[in-house]
């Protein structure tokens, strides 16, 4: 097991479902002088870390080979450059598993900054594979001494239009019949899932829960709760942004719109059934997500 954290440095996990505001909420923090993140353009600041993911493909490095396969590779990966990755010290000093790199790899970096937190976003995938979020959140409360939760929560029906015209892959099949019903299905079960597991878990855990409306329209007032929170002085420059913002309509020509029809079905039908069974989007989840096993959880 993992030695606990000698230094005062602690992590700081943000928590949310996607088009909820997460980036724009880590980048204001991550402007903070002694908070560190994995943080460029190309990733419109920040680089999510998704640590469920790649624990679940490389787990234990017990052979040490097949660590020497993953370092190999991830040491390539835009996040390991982001953080200034060591690969020798790491190839001195193995970890057990994905888990204990990581919290090097984020602990290493913030004294070379001298930061007082690192930040990373956590891997929704965590808010509904809950056993595995327990031996997590067991593995960081026994190395850390102060870890902050902090969620944020956007109107639901802005989130859905939000995610329709989000940039990708899929951006131009979304608006198709068809699919853009099965993209309703897929983030309103989405929505329901991860807030319902937020939403106890920052009360649980005496977290930080912001409102996106709030964020966006008393900024300078939020920002100092969440500094308070995290026992930071006010710094007016985490009221400048450094990154633009994340949008996924502004920069479109041809927006996707929802009809009064489509509002009404996922208002009043889809949402309030998915509220009461629950197991019926956990399992839509859970089959996308076996239908993206294979899927490498490198950027370069």
């Amino acid at each position: 097991m993992i030695e606990k954290n000698k230094s005062n440095i602690n992590p700081i996990f943000i928590l949310g479902s996607a088009r909820n505001g997460t980036t724009w909420l880590c980048n204001t923090i991550s402007r903070h002088e002694i908070v560190s993140s994995a943080q460029h353009k190309v990733h419109w600041g920040i680089h999510e870390s998704q640590i469920f993911e790649h624990y679940k493909k490389w787990g234990s490095f017990e052979n040490y080979n097949d660590f020497i396969l993953f370092l190999n590779n991830y040491s390539c990966c835009d996040y390991f450059k982001l953080v200034n990755g060591d690969k020798k010290y790491f190839y001195k000093n193995k970890p057990i598993d994905f888990y204990e790199f990581f919290f090097e790899l984020m602990d290493n970096y913030a004294r070379k900054e001298h930061s007082k937190y690192w930040l990373t976003k956590l891997s929704p995938r965590f808010y509904y594979n809950k056993k595995e979020f327990k031996i997590f959140l067991n593995r960081v409360q026994k190395r850390y001494d102060n870890v902050k939760f902090i969620s944020i929560k956007r109107n639901f029906l802005k989130v859905i239009k939000s995610y329709l015209n989000m940039e990708g892959r899929a951006d131009q099949k979304r608006n198709k019949p068809g699919i853009k019903q099965i993209a309703l299905l897929l983030e309103t079960g989405r929505y329901i899932v991860h807030y319902k597991f937020i939403e106890k878990f920052i009360e649980n855990t005496d977290g930080l829960n912001l409102n996106f409306k709030k964020f966006k329209n008393d900024n300078k007032k939020q920002i100092k709760q969440i500094l308070n929170y995290l026992d930071l002085k006010f710094d007016k420059e985490l009221l400048n942004q450094k990154y633009p913002s994340n949008s996924s309509i502004s920069y479109k020509k041809n927006v996707i719109k929802l009809n009064k029809i489509e509002i009404n079905f996922i208002k009043y039908l889809l949402f309030p059934l998915f509220k009461i069974f629950k197991f019926v989007p956990e399992g839509f989840l859970k089959l996308r997500d076996l239908a993206k096993k294979k899927k490498e959880w490198f950027y370069f």
